[in-house]
């Protein structure tokens, strides 16, 4: 799973994985019971957890990935979020990350911070950024290079188009003419028309 597709909704618990976007909100699915919904953005904001940083000492902040790779790379013992006291999570904290300001970093984002590693693990989403980008790379080249089926009618067949579907226009369509052919006329030898006779008028009674 990509850790630059996963995201913190506010007013939601845990993380969700956004899987599409719409002009309205996001289609999401969450990494806590795999359940998929659609969460509006007028109601919710969205926080990908790559743009998340944490506080450092002389006013330097760290890339929240940085440091959940180091816990795992070390191996690094997590505390009971729910049973570890306030200075137990500051311990485990400054062995994970000591440069960290202890004055800005405070006991409710360490607590945050186990939670998410715990469920991003088990999604096996952290890796290096380098891998992150190699497998999103990795799927838009396959969508681009699949090939796309052209389906022809028979009027087409024996065209070559790379439109699946035509554009929708609103003119109506134009009625078909067809010409009367003109009457042959009698032609002579030399080429000239020869007019046709005339019959003979009937006479009536009394003429």
């Amino acid at each position: 799973m990509e850790f630059n597709k996963i995201a913190n909704v506010t007013g939601i618990g845990g993380l969700w994985f956004v899987a599409s976007q719409r002009p309205d909100g996001l289609i999401c699915k969450s990494l806590t019971d795999g359940k998929i919904q659609f969460i509006p953005s007028r109601k919710h904001q969205f926080t990908f957890l790559e743009s998340i940083t944490m506080y450092m000492q002389n006013n330097d902040t760290k890339p929240l990935l940085e440091i959940l790779l180091n816990i795992k790379n070390e191996k690094i013992i997590l505390p009971d979020t729910n049973k570890a006291t306030g200075e137990e999570l500051r311990n485990f904290f400054a062995v994970a990350e000591p440069n960290h300001d202890a004055t800005l970093v405070h006991v409710s984002d360490i607590k945050k911070l186990i939670k998410w590693f715990i469920t991003l693990e088990a999604h096996d989403a952290i890796k290096p950024k380098e891998n992150n980008d190699t497998v999103a790379q990795s799927t838009t080249e396959n969508s681009e290079t699949a090939p796309t089926k052209v389906v022809k009618t028979k009027a087409e067949k024996t065209e070559s188009s790379d439109t699946l579907t035509p554009e929708p226009t609103n003119e109506a369509p134009k009625k078909k003419t067809t010409k009367k052919a003109a009457a042959p006329s009698d032609v002579s030898e030399t080429g000239e028309a020869t007019p046709k006779k005339s019959s003979p008028r009937k006479k009536k009674d009394g003429e």
